[in-house]
């Protein structure tokens, strides 16, 4: 018996030993792989791409005295600017560089201009291009060392909330604006005019841009063949039957292209904005909206139009049909419109031929 009970102490002895033992391994392990982690975590951040963004203000340049140069607003606005550029870093995936031009304000109070923006393109190559922009960004070479990649100008003669902070009800949101404006520049455009040819170089074939090149109408058939003619009708474009049918894009609607404004009146907003009413790149919205970062669908058009993403923005979700209201306008020769529209007030405009 004494045998029997000193063998189970001595085996409990042991068991709370190795138990001790063990709890302290794990323990040490636990840390070692935090603090693994952790550096690892801190290596990948470090190392995460950054494009250059290379931004000349001409007002500044100029001495104009007004919009970004203004001695109340002009630190404010350049601040919210170049936060729209910071949050373009976190969702492209690039160690590029853009030159963007943001030119010369206005201050017409009696205008109906608001601001204005676009991409640069080559005039002689015809076929799809992704624009000055999106190479300059995507591969870090210069695409045309001379020219600023992209442009926008806006008339400070509006009220607009130029902070960061919430805009008033009856201010326009000068980060949404611009983040709408710069995201035309990259890529989010089209060159078709009216008649169905390049606006830049008035023909078809011409130059047309990727965007184009995911145009389908809603029975799936598409705007262009595989050499980037057109092959649609003028009817097709004032359908308010088109289409985005770009893979990331459809992925992001639950499985559907997304629709594209084509109304049934053509207007220079026409095929450059989408038909999503709760999306930054509606062509509609109230001022005092507030849109400051990529939906789903935009996330997958942009990755659509051949832009590399971090991957934590990549896993799309699909996303509510939305409701809405202000109008955004782009089109002619590298000319973008905006309508911004109070639904019992006239619509504000701004368009600019670049």
């Amino acid at each position: 018996m004494e045998i029997t009970f000193l063998r189970k102490n001595i085996i409990l002895n042991c068991y709370h030993l190795l138990s001790m033992q063990f709890q302290r391994f794990v323990h040490e392990i636990s840390f070692i792989l935090t603090f693994t982690i952790a550096i690892w975590s801190l290596s990948v951040s470090t190392a995460q791409a950054t494009i250059v963004f290379n931004i000349t203000y001409d007002d500044m340049v100029n001495h104009t005295g007004i919009g970004f140069d203004d001695p109340i607003f002009g630190a404010e606005r350049r601040n919210t600017l170049n936060a729209v550029f910071d949050y373009l870093n976190t969702v492209i995936d690039s160690n590029g560089t853009l030159d963007y031009e943001v030119k010369d304000s206005n201050n017409l109070p009696n205008s109906s201009n608001l601001a204005a923006g676009s991409s640069l393109y080559f005039p002689s190559l015809n076929g799809f291009q992704d624009g000055l922009a999106f190479d300059h960004i995507m591969t870090g070479i210069d695409p045309y060392p001379s020219s600023y990649d992209g442009l926008v100008t806006f008339n400070f003669g509006k009220n607009w909330n130029s902070s960061l902070d919430t805009p008033a009800a009856n201010q326009y949101d000068l980060y949404s604006v611009a983040l709408h404006e710069i995201t035309h520049a990259l890529g989010f455009r089209t060159l078709l005019n009216e008649a169905g040819n390049s606006q830049i170089s008035d023909s078809n074939p011409g130059v047309f841009t990727t965007w184009d090149s995911h145009l389908v109408l809603g029975d799936g058939d598409p705007l262009f063949n595989s050499a980037g003619k057109f092959i649609g009708s003028t009817t097709d474009l004032v359908s308010n039957d088109i289409y985005f049918s770009g893979t990331e894009a459809n992925l992001a609607n639950g499985g559907k292209p997304v629709q594209v404004y084509a109304p049934s009146t053509w207007s220079a907003s026409s095929l450059a904005h989408l038909d999503v009413s709760s999306d930054l790149m509606y062509p509609f919205s109230f001022r005092g909206e507030e849109k400051r970062q990529y939906s789903p669908i935009d996330l997958g058009i942009l990755q659509d139009l051949g832009y590399t993403l971090y991957s934590d923005l990549t896993q799309i979700h699909d996303i509510p049909e939305p409701s809405s209201l202000v109008l955004f306008m782009m089109g002619g020769i590298l000319l973008l419109s905006l309508y911004f529209r109070k639904l019992s007030k006239p619509p504000i405009l701004f368009n600019r031929i670049i």
